[in-house]
């Protein structure tokens, strides 16, 4: 049996070093990879090796255990999703075409909403479910991904000794269960944007901004009429671009940059 050399924990700069040696001495391997880890298999001396490298070194070992763990549990009891799901256009012409500087605008984000769906839809456990609200246990991020693991695309490209072949993708099957999350939480939200009318500015993933602090009440109160919570951020200013829009949460912090999508003439 050849023997299997496995680097664990192989920060992506070692990961490219070995890509780069492989290349240069014209060594025959395979690199599959992710948005978070690379996987490089080749053969030296007759022996096997595979080295690892996590794109994403700050994922904590107790995170990792809920992203193992809604996997299994969705590739064990086989669980889909195979309706249609329309495309999500998170800032469109919602976005007024004049914004006048101002601090009378405020965010509020959704709580746990694409974790809160995945439940509501039985993609995942009442167990998991409750596990993964524990912040003693996982972080925010952790749930969020967990879901996005499902929707992972696998990518491969192979080296010849000399050249390396066509770029190969492959669609996580299960991708369709997180975009169905994602689409139900902006689902809720496009009816928040009804409830508010022309106060609302644009949606985030699962982050709303408006304008007048009349509506954080109305907000807040619809929300947990529909099992969710939500936290309040007020915004020190906004400043629409001729395609992005930058967001300000205090005079002495970095402006969070968001791109939004022309409308057509």
């Amino acid at each position: 049996m050849a023997q299997i050399h496995s680097f664990t924990k192989v920060n992506s700069n070692n990961i490219d070093g070995l890509i780069n040696y492989l290349v240069k001495n014209k060594i025959k391997h395979k690199i599959q990879f992710t948005s978070a880890k690379k996987v490089v298999t080749y053969s030296f001396k007759r022996q096997k090796y595979e080295a690892k490298g996590y794109l994403n070194s700050s994922i904590r070992k107790r995170d990792l255990h809920l992203i193992i763990k809604v996997k299994k549990h969705v590739e064990t009891n086989q669980i889909e999703y195979n309706g249609y799901i329309p495309k999500i256009k998170y800032i469109t012409n919602y976005v007024p075409d004049k914004i006048i500087n101002s601090k009378n605008y405020f965010e509020i984000d959704l709580n746990a909403a694409y974790w809160y769906f995945a439940h509501k839809n039985g993609f995942i456990s009442e167990e998991i479910f409750k596990d993964g609200l524990n912040l003693k246990k996982f972080t925010k991020k952790a749930r969020l991904m967990a879901l996005g693991s499902l929707a992972t695309v696998h990518n491969t490209l192979e080296f010849n000794g000399k050249n390396y072949g066509e770029l190969t993708t492959e669609i996580n099957p299960t991708s369709p269960l997180f975009f169905k999350c994602a689409y139900d939480t902006s689902l809720l939200i496009q009816k928040i944007q009804k409830l508010i009318g022309e106060d609302f500015l644009f949606f985030w993933v699962d982050a709303i901004f408006f304008k007048n602090e009349k509506n954080i009440k109305k907000i807040i109160n619809f929300v947990e009429l529909n099992g969710l919570k939500a936290k309040i951020k007020p915004i020190y200013k906004v400043i629409k671009n001729s395609e992005t829009l930058e967001i300000y949460e205090a005079l002495d912090k970095k402006p969070k940059i968001y791109n939004f999508e022309k409308k057509k003439k």
